[in-house]
């Protein structure tokens, strides 16, 4: 029989979260029974059921009928209520007002793949969260793993003092990126195995040719013709920043008019509700002059689809950080526009800084240069390089991860 882990952090609406969650299972093995605790659990549950191999993986659903919104605030309070108790109490939890408490005194273990943590991009709120999670976890004695992430940068001391106890209780932290890793090691922690790891997202394997093949005639993709990817973010849309749009219109249409390129626009991340990453490709395709040069997927597609349509692509522009590692991962070299560390944390480990602008300070010019002077350049090979040594790092996590877990 198995053990049980929680997974927290992540849904899988997000495709990057969804192969995260899958390389995890494949990690620590897939005897395993595994449950995502999930704002988000129609959409979880469909995209499960749209993979393989995954009768272990379940979804527990945080209560909705308010509103996702409220629900957060509720749980967070919740949470804030079990903490203060077992605070008081020395460390032993009296009450489990929160669905979190609940949970984790019913597992093994608990498998943390949130992306960004104690970072200013998120601020006060998610800093306490984060360390509410981590502390109730360590009243349970319920062991904490912190799966590959970035962390900071962090300005408010309040929140680095959040963050560097509540990393303290934890048993397992995994920078993924120099700055992080330097962040982490200022802590000083005692408790926690600290070591650099790569994004989880790596060790999920790469489709079938089959497959690859199957989706390709579907879409009527045609594997002489030029391609490139654009995989954006609705962030930047609800941030206030619809110049982005333009950017990426305007790049399209340099590379369609003057190279024959088609263009393939792939969405990311669903909602049930609102606006996701489809909206953005909307913005997109209304803004680009010839729109027969346009490819919009709408339908769902799972991780490795979206691996399976970059591997016909020369290039990605990319804004949503697992569509740049899916386009490592694939050997196709990634355009990023950016908004947090983390992009610029794995770019360096490649090389291919210079292929990142920040969202606030794109420079649509310097961008096509960029990509038609690298198009020159033959890259698989260095990223693929890359790529094999980071399964090795990989490797090593499996080992200590069956270990422990």
């Amino acid at each position: 029989m198995g053990k049980k882990f929680l997974i927290t952090g992540v849904s899988l609406r997000s495709k990057g979260g969804s192969a995260m969650v899958q390389a995890a299972c494949n990690l620590i093995g897939k005897q395993h029974n595994y449950s995502v605790l999930s704002f988000y659990p129609e959409l979880d549950k469909a995209a499960i059921s749209s993979i393989r191999d995954t009768h272990r993986i379940n979804v527990i659903s945080y209560s909705t009928s308010l509103g996702r919104k409220i629900a957060f605030k509720l749980e967070a309070l919740l949470m804030l209520l079990d903490y203060i108790f077992g605070y008081i109490s020395g460390n032993k939890l009296l009450v489990k007002l929160s669905r979190y408490s609940r949970e984790i005194s019913n597992v093994n273990g608990i498998l943390e793949i949130h992306g960004i943590a104690f970072s200013d991009y998120y601020g006060f709120n998610d800093a306490l969260t984060s360390f509410l999670k981590m502390k109730i976890a360590k009243f349970s004695k319920t062991p904490f793993f912190c799966l590959p992430q970035s962390y900071g940068p962090i300005s408010s001391n309040l929140n680095r003092k959040l963050a560097e106890y509540a990393l303290e209780s934890t048993e397992l932290v995994l920078p993924r990126g120099m700055k992080s890793l330097k962040l982490v090691e200022e802590f000083r922690l005692n408790n926690p195995h600290v070591e650099f790891m790569p994004d989880l997202a790596f060790a999920f394997n790469n489709p079938l040719e089959e497959n690859t093949l199957n989706l390709l005639n579907k879409l009527n993709i045609d594997k002489h013709s030029k391609y490139a990817a654009i995989i954006p973010n609705i962030l930047f849309l609800r941030w206030g920043f619809p110049e982005t749009v333009t950017y990426y219109a305007e790049i399209i249409d340099h590379f369609h008019n003057k190279y024959g390129y088609k263009l393939i626009l792939i969405p990311h991340q669903y909602n049930d509700a609102g606006t996701d990453d489809r909206t953005f490709n909307q913005e997109i395709y209304n803004k680009v002059s010839d729109k027969s040069c346009l490819i919009k997927i709408d339908d769902m597609l799972t991780a490795n689809e979206i691996k399976s349509l970059i591997s016909v692509c020369d290039f990605t522009l990319c804004s949503r950080f697992h569509g740049m590692i899916s386009s490592l991962k694939m050997g196709v070299e990634p355009f990023v526009i950016s908004w947090a560390e983390k992009y610029h944390e794995i770019m360096d480990l490649y090389g291919l800084i210079e292929n990142v602008q920040d969202h606030k300070q794109v420079n649509v010019k310097n961008f096509i240069d960029r990509i038609e002077s690298r198009l020159k350049v033959e890259s698989k090979e260095q990223i693929m390089t890359k790529n094999e040594e980071f399964m090795k790092t990989l490797k090593e996590l499996r080992e200590y991860l069956r270990t422990r877990c």
